[in-house]
């Protein structure tokens, strides 16, 4: 009979992890479309997307997969009330169009409720080490069409972006490549997502790819961050791929890998010399602290939001991108590039929760992978704790609509992998399972 029960559950299982396999390759290919095939059906196509979001999560509840009797559900819960609650008050003390209410809780309800699914229904590493086999090599294809487009004239069809029309550019006549994207950020986003699965596949995983494949992977990753012209990407990655390297206590293998990366990187510097002057010539142009700056700006709320802060906030979804074509401020960040002023001026008090909030998981995140990794010698916990830290303090998540969607992501796919890393030893030592998450 449990038996039954399991092929049952491993069966529901594999439905709900097809649906967001699919979901990472719509969020892939979804920037495509909008550019070049159907441009003006780009709100559409995101809508079409959240469609499938709500009716997955339906399905997920009437299946039973949420457990609501769980401290993760709880909070959740009491969360959606919340924002709803808060929405119905700026609805009776703004005159907001409805629809930027429903963005806003796009952004900061829906999307919780499907990275819990993700943590309910991927429960062994083997398919997390499924997902991850099926998403990596996406990589290759990506690195070609970067590669293309950065050798493309800035107006060739390839180079299309969503908006008014202008091309960013790194340097003179060089374009900021999006790769299948509809704007720069979002290759820089499907970058920084790949990278921690990446790393774990090259250095972690148990059965290793073969020498050949791990070479061809290893020069797409560094081309792709080579032409993207993303100051950003490059020191994240740059950081990422040291702490790998740092953390791997294989040191047989760290000087190995180590001579490897630095061969392809010797080998990449003269293959895309022309992107990486021009790439240094934008760091060199710009202004000595803008990027530390920006870094500041993004984690700590600015002087504009305070000063025009007040206690309901101006609405919840306003600050989205996706809310340009419901009010009259335009399709830009509109209450401040940063994240955090986004958060304070959309939400008011509920903002500066959700603020602090960030902080608090950011830190759990951060304790319990180190803790993994000191625990069992693995590091994968932390390079993503890494990476959705990196993604929830820095990157404008209810803001940009790429980095909502790899945020989301990844954050189901970080509260599934600390919580099934202790598994790793289970015919071992018994006392480390309760390092398991108990949510």
């Amino acid at each position: 009979m449990n038996l039954l029960a399991n092929k049952d559950l491993h069966k529901k299982n594999k439905f709900f992890q097809k649906f967001i396999l699919f979901y990472f390759f719509y969020i892939l290919l979804e920037g495509a479309f909008r550019k070049w095939f159907l441009p003006n059906l780009a709100n559409e196509i995101i809508i079409i997307r959240d469609l499938f979001v709500i009716f997955i999560i339906m399905k997920a509840i009437t299946r039973q997969y949420y457990n609501f009797n769980s401290l993760l559900e709880k909070v959740l819960i009491y969360w959606t009330i919340l924002v709803l609650f808060w929405i119905i008050l700026q609805i009776l003390f703004t005159d907001i169009e409805i629809f930027v209410f429903i963005i806003g809780l796009r952004n900061w309800v829906l999307y919780f409720w499907f990275s819990v699914l993700i943590f309910r229904v991927f429960n062994t590493f083997d398919e997390i080490n499924n997902f991850i086999n099926k998403i990596i090599y996406t990589i290759i294809p990506i690195s070609l069409l970067v590669l293309v487009q950065h050798y493309l004239p800035i107006d060739h069809f390839l180079n299309k972006q969503i908006g008014s029309g202008i091309i960013f550019t790194v340097a003179k006549d060089i374009v900021r490549v999006t790769g299948t994207f509809s704007f720069t950020s979002g290759q820089a986003e499907y970058v920084s997502f790949i990278t921690p699965f990446f790393l774990y596949l090259l250095l972690e995983k148990e059965k290793h790819e073969p020498f050949l494949i791990k070479i061809i992977l290893l020069f797409s990753l560094l081309t792709c961050v080579a032409v993207s012209g993303s100051r950003g990407l490059i020191i994240s990655t740059t950081m990422m791929v040291l702490i790998a390297l740092i953390y791997n206590k294989n040191y047989k293998n760290f000087i190995v890998n180590l001579f490897i990366f630095l061969f392809i990187l010797f080998i990449c510097f003269f293959i895309y010399e022309r992107a990486i002057e021009a790439t240094v010539t934008r760091f060199t142009t710009a202004q000595d602290d803008i990027f530390y700056i920006r870094i500041i700006k993004s984690i700590l709320p600015n002087v504009n939001a305070l000063d025009n802060f007040n206690l309901i906030g101006q609405g919840i979804g306003l600050g989205s991108n996706m809310s340009a074509n419901y009010t009259d401020l335009g399709r830009n960040f509109t209450l401040g590039e940063g994240e955090h002023n986004r958060i304070i001026s959309e939400g008011g008090l509920l903002g500066v929760v959700f603020y602090i909030s960030k902080f608090i998981v950011s830190i759990f995140f951060i304790k319990k992978s180190s803790k993994i990794y000191k625990e069992f010698n693995i590091a994968l916990p932390l390079y993503f704790s890494i990476y959705v830290v990196i993604q929830l303090l820095l990157h404008p998540i209810t803001g940009q609509i790429t980095a909502h969607a790899f945020t989301f992501l990844s954050l189901g796919f970080l509260l599934s992998i600390l919580n099934l890393y202790p598994s790793i030893k289970d015919n071992k030592n018994d006392k480390k399972k309760s390092n398991t998450l108990n949510f």
